[in-house]
């Protein structure tokens, strides 16, 4: 585990390391599943290869066991599926915690006081979550709430509950990044579009009156939405790149951000257990019938259904981008594992609380007071949401 700065000064010699020992990882024979289109998913199967991985629990301590008992992903193993805590249910997604995941070099720039949702020299592409907003049938009530979310995210900061599952979006796994973790004021709100249709929920995701709304709109932090609204709502892409996401926009209900604080250590660790749990499951499962992609099986009939009844479909409804790199395949989740383990770092923290109370960087000794934040680029800089 390095401190934050020495990473930054390391960044370039890890880097190479690392693409080195991936090359030579990614020739290991591991077994690989797909997702089928029904029935049950075969056991047997096991990890093969020389290289040593990262580590895993024992067998029987938390997902499958060895090597030829039951495959679990099409079901549950234990009382709760592993990723149960983790999953987002699209009627009731708001979140008062989010993440997002800068470089090395934009944590620098956060640290010397950057916004968090920073303007672009240049507009970009109208952001998916304007576009989509333009296009919903909303009632004359509903309108002017629209024209109001739609002017303000413009910008936007693109941003999810569980960071380990941003991390093979758009970083390749060889490369550093850091969580950046988001807390929204108690009174905050979150717009949700789901089936073409506009909501606005408090964070214990009781739905909020339109009146009451308009009354008020600057208390809506972040909208969440998929890009794929299904075949009888207006959507800005297909199930074969279909993603979702919370647009945060302004930063008037963002309580606080933070950056390599103990917190987020423990927030890492947690994830890093999870996956080392599932990824003891995945290595007893084989090779089923091939089915659709990753991408388009879980933003197509996934999300859509709301239901978790198995360690698979818990894992699904946790993610934000299913890029055919987080099918749950044993070298995916190994990758996946390594990339998390290679951000861990040594506490040096750094806060700011962007409403203007001022900021607390805990042993770091900096401070900030009103808008500090995050550089912008990166996979979810100031644009993201327009630019996926």
């Amino acid at each position: 585990m390095r401190s934050f700065r020495s990473t930054v000064r390391q960044v370039k010699g890890v880097v190479v390391l690392a693409t080195l020992l991936g090359s030579a990882l990614s020739g290991c024979d591991r077994p690989e599943w797909t997702i089928g289109t029904g029935g049950a998913f075969s056991s047997g199967g096991s990890i093969a290869g020389g290289g040593k991985g990262p580590t895993l629990p024992p067998s029987g301590s938390g997902g499958g066991g060895a090597p030829g008992t039951p495959c679990y992903l099409d079901r549950v193993q234990g009382p709760t599926a592993i990723f149960e805590e983790q999953t987002v249910d699209p009627r009731f997604p708001a979140s008062r915690e989010l993440y997002a995941l800068v470089t090395d070099e934009e944590a620098e720039a956060l640290r010397a006081g950057t916004v968090l949702v920073p303007a672009p020299s240049q507009l970009p592409m109208k952001p998916a979550v304007v576009q989509l907003l333009e296009s919903l049938m909303v009632t004359a009530e509903q309108q002017p709430l629209v024209q109001s979310l739609a002017s303000r995210l413009q910008i936007s900061r693109s941003t999810w509950p569980n960071p380990w599952a941003l991390r093979l979006v758009d970083y390749p796994a060889t490369q550093h990044v850091n969580p950046v973790r988001i807390l929204l004021r108690e009174q905050a709100w979150v717009a949700r579009i789901v089936d073409g249709k506009l909501a606005v929920l408090d964070l214990n995701n009781e739905l909020v009156s339109t009146g009451d709304a308009l009354a008020e709109p600057e208390r809506i932090a972040a909208v969440f939405f998929p890009t794929y609204q299904g075949a009888s709502a207006p959507s800005v892409g297909g199930c074969n790149t279909g993603f979702r996401t919370f647009a945060l926009g302004a930063t008037e209900m963002v309580e606080e951000w933070s950056l390599a604080t103990d917190d987020i250590v423990a927030r890492l660790e947690q994830d890093l257990t999870l996956l080392r749990q599932l990824l003891v499951v995945v290595r007893n499962c084989s090779a089923v019938s091939p089915g659709t992609s990753f991408n388009t099986e879980t933003a197509c009939n996934a999300w859509a259904s709301s239901t978790i009844y198995s360690e698979y479909t818990a894992y699904q409804a946790a993610l934000s981008h299913p890029v055919e790199l987080y099918k749950p395949s044993s070298q995916h989740l190994i990758t996946l594992i390594e990339a998390l383990e290679g951000d861990l770092f040594e506490p040096d923290p750094f806060s700011s609380a962007p409403g203007g109370e001022g900021g607390a960087a805990g042993d770091s000794g900096s401070a900030s007071a009103g808008e500090g934040g995050v550089a912008s680029g990166g996979a979810f800089g100031a644009a993201g949401v327009g630019g996926n």
